[in-house]
């Protein structure tokens, strides 16, 4: 978000989501959900690949 210029209001908007919310997806301690994850990073143009050895 920093190196892109995005603002946590910005992706909350991109997400249709209240700015607080985007706080708590950030926020390694909270318990989001994965598909919310997910989708912060498909707006931010990255993608979550998940792998069990």
């Amino acid at each position: 978000m920093v190196r892109q210029g995005i603002r946590k209001a910005d992706l909350a908007w991109a997400l249709g989501i209240h700015p607080p919310q985007v706080g708590r997806l950030l926020d390694l301690g909270h318990a989001s959900k994965i598909g919310s994850v997910e989708a912060a990073l498909s707006v931010l143009g990255r993608r979550l690949d998940v792998a069990l050895a």
